[in-house]
């Protein structure tokens, strides 16, 4: 069996519900506030994630040419151990049910619930077609494979990298294995506050004395 390094892109769906689709070349987990991701190549560090909390999930297919052999068996994992406070949550697998878009959300992921396994899995977690037995040999998306980034208070503070390892197979027997570079970013800073805004004309004003000159006596 030989061996081969791929590029890998991945097509990521964007913005609220139907979302519009974007090729990148890596993955940012962000918490953009009220608004979910509108594109793939934020500046990590303007929209961090507060540690304790989630990112918003990322849909993303990746987009595959087999050129003139059979592909299958596509596989995605990490080669290390996340950092402390760190979980990578996925879903790839839609086996007996339908891959669909929905606007991406920051609350702790219903869709992405499995841990990302951190070591070459034994068999295909990605799913063409909502079969994991699905081959190919046309240009093709495989379904979405849906990620959520969720931090612990223990997360480190600042930048973070991540390797996403890509491997499926083709009909002579050759393994081919891409890497999808991740990113993202830690705050400890308190990310929210109480704003008010006050309308209206002041006209008194305190005098050296500490008295506002329309005070009357106390005597």
């Amino acid at each position: 069996m030989a061996a081969y390094e791929t590029g890998v892109l991945t097509a990521q769906s964007v913005g609220a519900e139907p979302g519009s689709v974007k090729v990148s070349p890596c993955i940012n987990f962000v918490d953009t506030g009220q608004e979910p991701p509108t594109r793939p190549d934020y500046v990590i560090a303007t929209v961090p994630i507060s540690a304790g909390e989630n990112s918003y999930e990322v849909y993303f297919k990746l987009p595959i040419d087999p050129g003139t052999l059979t592909v299958s068996a596509f596989r995605v994992y990490l080669t290390s151990a996340l950092p402390t406070g760190v979980t990578l949550k996925y879903k790839a697998d839609w086996t007996g049910g339908t891959s669909a878009y929905a606007t991406p959300t920051r609350v702790t992921s219903t869709v992405a619930t499995t841990t990302i396994p951190t070591s070459l899995p034994g068999t295909a977690n990605v799913t063409i077609d909502e079969s994991l037995a699905t081959t190919k040999t046309v240009p093709f998306l495989t379904d979405y494979i849906v990620m959520q980034l969720q931090t612990t208070t223990s997360a480190a503070e600042g930048a973070g990298a991540l390797s996403l390892y890509v491997q499926y197979l083709d009909s002579s027997a050759n393994t081919y294995t891409g890497i999808i570079p991740i990113t993202y970013n830690v705050s400890k800073s308190s990310s929210s506050g109480i704003y008010y805004d006050v309308s209206g004309i002041y006209n008194d004003y305190i005098d050296v004395t500490g008295q506002f000159p329309d005070e009357g006596s106390d005597g």
